[in-house]
């Protein structure tokens, strides 16, 4: 091999000069930033980085409710043409939004259906509103 040049060992059966596609574990942003094109494949997906923000005071209640369900408080969610998690998506963006008069919604009382049931639906205007503001902002950041 030359200075600074890579020997690739095939596993299985390759012709001498076939194109040869590489598979990292790189998201298909990560893969379009690097290299430039999307991996094979996966063209319609992107991703979406869902955060409640440090400063929000209802911080502590809402990463209970997201650990319960098994989410963090800096989700990624991969968004596939075809596939999407819509509700999942929308429960996590109502709790984001979730704020003054709709904190009630975070009382132990209503725990074990929060993330099942309450978040499930819109339960208020203001809520939804900005959930589905989040969404398009995010989206269109």
């Amino acid at each position: 091999a030359k200075p600074g040049a890579a020997v690739l060992v095939a596993r299985e059966g390759a012709r001498p000069g076939a194109p040869l596609a590489l598979e990292a574990d790189l998201s298909p942003a990560e893969c379009l930033w690097a290299h430039g094109r999307l991996p094979v494949g996966r063209s319609g997906e992107c991703e979406l980085r869902l955060v409640v923000p440090p400063s929000d005071r209802l911080l502590a209640d809402k990463a209970e409710v997201l650990s319960q369900a098994g989410l963090s408080t800096s989700q990624l969610w991969t968004l596939r043409s075809g596939a999407l998690e819509r509700e999942e998506l929308l429960k996590y963006l109502r709790l984001v939004a979730l704020r003054g008069g709709d904190a009630f919604i975070l009382e132990p009382v209503f725990a074990a259906d929060l993330w099942p049931q309450h978040l499930a639906a819109p339960f208020s205007r203001l809520n939804e509103d900005e959930a589905c503001g989040l969404g398009i902002e995010l989206c269109t950041a």
